[in-house]
C-alpha cells in the first residue's frame, strides 16, 4: 500500500468560548488535565464553580487535574449545564421549554420539576 498523503485544513471557531473544553471535556470523560488550560482565559464564574463541584463531592481535585467522582458520574449531564454560562443555559432551557410544549413529546408529567439547587450554593 502507497502512503496516504494529504493536507488537514484545521478551522477554530470565532466566538466558542475557550471555557467550552473544560464544560464538555470534564464531566464527559471524567478527567481534566490543569496544565493543559491556559486558565488566564476561564472566567472567575467557572472556576469558582468548579471550586463549588469539589466541595460538593462531585469532583476530586489535585495539583495536576480534575477527576468527576461516583456521584459525579451520576450527575455528569446536570454537570455539563450548571458548568455553561447562563447564556447558554438560558438557550437550553428555552429549546427545553419548547420541546415540552410539542405535543407527543412529553407525557406532561412534571413531578420532576422544578429541580432543586445545590444545598451549597443557597
Amino acid at each position: 500500500m502507497g502512503k496516504l498523503r494529504g493536507a488537514i485544513n484545521l478551522t477554530v471557531g470565532d466566538g466558542i468560548p475557550y471555557e467550552r473544553g473544560i464544560i464538555l471535556h470534564l464531566p464527559y470523560f471524567g478527567w481534566l488535565d490543569k496544565s493543559r488550560i491556559a486558565w488566564e482565559h476561564i472566567p472567575d464564574e467557572l472556576t469558582g464553580k468548579l471550586a463549588l463541584l469539589v466541595s460538593e463531592g462531585m469532583l476530586e481535585e489535585d495539583a495536576e487535574e480534575f477527576r468527576i467522582t461516583e456521584l459525579g458520574r451520576v450527575w455528569y449531564a446536570n454537570m455539563m449545564y450548571y458548568l455553561s454560562p447562563a447564556s447558554d443555559q438560558k438557550v437550553l432551557d428555552e429549546f427545553t421549554a419548547l420541546k415540552r410544549r410539542t405535543k407527543g413529546l412529553t407525557d406532561g408529567d412534571d413531578r420532576m420539576l422544578p429541580l432543586l439547587p445545590i444545598a451549597s450554593a443557597q
